[in-house]
């Protein structure tokens, strides 16, 4: 039911949105875990896990290191012997 132009909003719609909100500021799983007080970690982790988009990034960004060893230019090189 609509009154005022608002659409009906529950108590879990404001809690859902106030952990989303948490993990997209950066506040760790496990700390909204005792936040909203889920006794199992995999509770919270399953509900929310896909939008720690800053988690995602950081692993991306942790992968360019491998560009700076030796892994790299040892690919190059062989790649480099593959095509001659």
């Amino acid at each position: 039911m609509m009154r005022n132009g608002f659409r009906r909003l529950r108590f879990h719609d404001l809690r859902h949105s106030s952990a989303s909100l948490l993990i997209a500021n950066g506040i760790l799983l496990k700390q909204v875990q005792e936040w909203l007080g889920h006794s199992d970690f995999a509770i919270t982790a399953n509900t929310y896990a896909h939008l720690d988009f800053s988690a995602k990034h950081e692993a991306a960004n942790a992968m360019t290191w491998i560009g700076k060893t030796s892994l790299a230019k040892n690919n190059e090189t062989s790649q480099a012997e593959m095509a001659s």
